[in-house]
């Protein structure tokens, strides 16, 4: 497709979207409704592979996940960074779509981004209540995951722990996540390892 500068332009990233995946976003159950029977792809992928369940999970759209759910919509399905809806609605916030996506059948332990499990993502963005239904649902608080050249072993609790780059503002979130994570069992003297220092370093010290 075109591009700007190297840069694909925002309208022509628009442009791959298929028409569920507008009314997916905007969490518009009757337009679903409408294009499900016309034939549409629940599974259609756009810009780096997001479907419209993608979508519908980061927006939080409880009524559009059922409905693709009763449409044979895939919990497992995966973007071009791996992760599945779970993750995206973990990362937004929305506990509620996470339990649904659960109890549909998804593994709460599955790896998404840089092997991050839905927890992770709730607890670097500080979504509080995400990390309380997980844990509530079973999710493995002592999770790793690996951040390439940079750190491995990384649990929720040292996503919650520390503000990585553009984090700032989110601290007091992260510091209830924190606290939700060691409540649940985390190990705050957890080591994440840096694979190209050979250094293992601990959780910079909680709020």
């Amino acid at each position: 497709g075109a591009s700007v500068g190297g840069q694909q332009t925002a309208e022509n990233l628009m442009s791959q979207d298929t028409p569920l995946h507008t009314a997916a976003l905007k969490g518009d159950l009757e337009a679903c409704k409408r294009l499900l029977a016309e034939g549409a792809d629940i599974h259609a992928c756009s810009y780096m592979d997001y479907t419209p369940f993608h979508e519908a999970a980061q927006g939080g759209h409880k009524e559009v996940i059922q409905l693709f759910l009763e449409n044979g919509g895939d919990v497992t399905v995966r973007d071009a960074t791996n992760n599945m809806p779970i993750h995206e609605a973990a990362k937004a916030g929305h506990a509620d779509v996470c339990e649904i996506l659960v109890m549909a059948g998804c593994d709460i332990e599955s790896h998404g981004f840089e092997q991050r499990t839905a927890l992770h993502g709730a607890a670097m963005n500080g979504q509080v209540s995400v990390v309380d239904k997980l844990i509530k649902l079973g999710a493995d608080v002592n999770s790793e995951a690996i951040i390439p050249g940079e750190y491995e072993n990384v649990t929720p609790l040292h996503m919650a722990a520390r503000e990585w780059r553009g984090q700032e503002g989110l601290s007091v979130g992260k510091a209830l996540a924190a606290r939700k994570l060691m409540e649940a069992g985390a190990d705050p003297n957890a080591l994440m390892h840096q694979p190209n220092t050979g250094f293992d370093r601990q959780l910079n010290p909680l709020p």
